[in-house]
């Protein structure tokens, strides 16, 4: 039970994560315009 648990969590920061990653570009792009 709590070894799933930890793997609900991880597997969410890991996609949050990724969203931050593929957003720093844009962002950055946005920033020298």
């Amino acid at each position: 039970m709590e070894a799933s648990l930890k793997l609900v969590v991880f597997f969410t920061l890991l996609l949050s994560s990724g969203m931050l990653f593929s957003d720093v570009p844009t962002m950055i792009e946005a920033q020298q315009k």
